[in-house]
């Protein structure tokens, strides 16, 4: 894990990239960084290949370095399988958290077709099934009502029907969410700093609102 601070002064803004260290800052967080330098204080997490099995102890070491770095609450952008850092640090220390914005997000590994029929049959008893194997692997899916930050959930466009599936797990059990999906296109980029830079307006105390009305009020972003 790398922590790099790309700015220095105002709240704090924590990217956090599944992606290995050694690609570099992608240029459009950097644009970010200089964009809001004066306003935000921004910093960029980058976890290489992520390893399933340690998503707690990553979650851990990020707490950590933000604390060594006196960062009492952020607001967290992340990319693909680091929202699954995101959760565990929510359930670690859901106070750090002010807000989110989780770009093609999960709520848990991949997982086989034998494990998606037992998915369904949980959901079809009434007390789930108390006996079911542990397979060693983070799931967020039963403490997701459980967090009680803004949650914005970004698809982009043409992604596999797999994270679109998840896209619509994630709005449908946070508690306080939004979501909208972004067309792969060359102006990517800008539309995302455009959707982090209006989600930090949004109160940290924000009462739980009507879904459709969330997700029709962010479309136009």
């Amino acid at each position: 894990m790398i922590i790099e601070e790309l700015s220095e002064s105002g709240r704090a803004l924590c990217f956090l990239i599944d992606t290995p260290s050694d690609h570099g800052v992608p240029p459009w967080v950097s644009a970010f960084a200089d964009h809001q330098k004066s306003e935000m204080r921004v910093l960029k997490i980058s976890y290489g290949a992520l390893d399933y099995q340690n998503l707690e102890v990553l979650a851990r070491d990020t707490i950590e370095a933000l604390a060594e770095r006196r960062v009492r609450q952020a607001a967290f952008v992340t990319f693909g399988t680091a929202s699954l850092i995101l959760w565990k640090i929510a359930l670690l220390q859901q106070k750090l958290i002010r807000n989110a914005i989780v770009v093609n997000g999960e709520s848990r590994p991949p997982i086989s077709r034998r494990e998606r029929f037992i998915d369904w049959l949980e959901h079809k008893l009434p007390l789930g099934l108390p006996f079911r194997g542990y397979n060693g692997q983070f799931n967020a899916l039963p403490f997701l009502q459980r967090l009680r930050f803004p949650v914005f959930i970004l698809s982009v466009d043409l992604t596999a029907q797999r994270l679109k599936n998840e896209a619509a797990i994630l709005k449908q059990e946070l508690p306080i969410a939004w979501s909208a999906t972004l067309e792969d296109s060359p102006d990517l980029p800008e539309k995302l700093l455009e959707c982090v830079r209006a989600f930090q307006v949004v109160p940290t105390k924000c009462p739980q609102k009507n879904r459709l009305r969330q997700t029709q009020s962010y479309q136009q972003v």
